[in-house]
């Protein structure tokens, strides 16, 4: 998981990489627009503060240089992207390297052109701060740390230069005393670790939350191989609601099956469940109904909850019918043994909703509705059917099938009222 999140995480930053590289193009493009136009502002214009004419000119070439550089970068960053591919570590360091230097070259040209150690105070030395600010968007400590140390080392070796080897005249000494420039020296490896902190930070919080998304994920589609999709939604959204709704419940049972696996190895037994309830949960699914359980010999299913079905009764006879249909099918091409079921179908009122605690929750579906559909399964056996409704059910798909069969009414075990009951197979 870790290795996936590696992966994936390196992609991300190089994303980043040409968002960054945009930054820098965007921003030194208007830097060199600004510049420009001051050679046009004769009264205060930069072209007329400095003594040596080629300083501006240096400025302007720094300028497109760097932004020619940075486009340089886009493209070959913008490879890795298309391929979805991160970013070489050796790549990665020699262009910060060559970044942070770039802001060196121009402060050092200029003190070095014009001789004047006050220009130690000129406000392109916040280049070093930009560049280490974007650093952070590397999410990585080591990264931003050694841009921070780098700046330090080329402003602290442009600070020696200019205090004990091009030192000008008296004129122009520096306005500040040395110990402030050292300060920003310890601000540019403080500025270096912070933003490595902070990038360093948001990778942990997005590993974190990957991580659980991944996690969940997976418990999901673990969840959804034991009950349906749209169950695993229900937990999800209705958190500890519940809700009454009229919907239709299915029993389906296999006869025998506890004869019947005795006599095989439970690998077998797998095998035969595997080729039985497959088709069956996928018409269920065909049929806008969902699996509540799977059980060993039978399995569950409701329509009409959690998702809201107008024909939900119509779609759960259906279903029974092309179940029906699809063993038949699995019985004459021999991939399964013969096999006989029971089919229980009821319409009526339930409660719906989670229950449990915060360790464990089941989607649950409760009401006597539910209690009916199983007992009217039951009665398969004493009337040897497959097929058995009641008489909510028959009420609304009479019409779909004319030889419907009314068995009467029946007590069923735990009922007061007799029910109505419809054979259909």
């Amino acid at each position: 998981m870790n290795q996936q999140f590696h992966k994936d995480i390196q992609v991300e930053i190089a994303k980043s990489k040409k968002q960054r590289i945009y930054i820098f193009i965007i921003v030194l493009s208007i830097s060199l627009l600004y510049t420009i136009a001051n050679l046009f502002i004769t009264d205060y214009g930069l072209f007329h503060f400095f003594d040596n004419p080629g300083t501006y000119f240096l400025i302007i070439g720094w300028h497109l240089l760097f932004i020619v550089y940075e486009l340089l970068i886009l493209f070959f960053v913008a490879r890795y992207v298309s391929k979805n591919k991160g970013i070489p570590k050796l790549f990665i360091l020699f262009n910060i390297t060559n970044e942070i230097t770039f802001p060196s070259i121009l402060l050092g040209g200029i003190i070095y052109l014009e001789g004047k150690e006050i220009l130690l105070d000129s406000p392109y030395y916040l280049i070093y701060f930009l560049v280490i600010t974007l650093s952070a968007l590397h999410l990585d400590l080591k990264i931003s740390f050694f841009i921070g140390l780098v700046s330090a080392l080329q402003y602290s070796l442009i600070l020696f230069l200019s205090l004990h080897v091009l030192s000008g005249s008296e004129e122009y000494k520096i306005l500040l005393p040395e110990s402030v420039y050292v300060a920003r020296i310890v601000l540019l490896l403080l500025a270096g670790g912070c933003a490595g902190f902070v990038g360093q930070e948001i990778k942990k919080r997005v590993q974190t939350s990957f991580n659980f998304l991944r996690e969940r994920q997976q418990i999901e589609n673990l969840f959804s191989q034991q009950v349906s999709r749209e169950v695993v939604d229900a937990l999800i959204k209705e958190s500890n609601t519940s809700k009454k709704a009229e919907v239709t419940i299915m029993f389906l049972d296999i006869r025998d099956f506890t004869n019947f696996a005795e006599n095989l190895d439970p690998q077998e037994v797998i095998d035969f469940q595997n080729k039985i309830f497959g088709p069956f949960i996928e018409i269920v699914n065909d049929y806008n109904g969902i699996i509540n359980q799977i059980m060993g010999d039978g399995i569950m299913a409701t329509f009409g909850s959690p998702i809201p079905d107008k024909k939900h009764t119509e779609n759960a006879f259906l279903a029974g019918k092309s179940i029906l249909r699809k063993l038949k099918e699995l019985i004459e091409n021999k991939t399964i043994i013969p096999t006989k079921i029971g089919i229980g179908l009821h319409t009526g009122k339930v409660i719906t909703g989670n229950i449990g605690n915060e360790q464990r929750k089941q989607y649950s579906i409760s009401g006597k509705t539910v209690i009916i559909a199983a007992r009217i399964e039951q009665l398969n056996k004493k009337f040897e059917s497959c097929y058995l409704i009641s008489e909510a059910v028959y009420n609304n798909v009479k019409n779909l099938d004319p030889n419907i069969k009314n068995l009467g009414d029946e007590q069923l075990k735990g009922i007061k009222e007799e029910i109505n009951v419809f054979q259909v197979a």
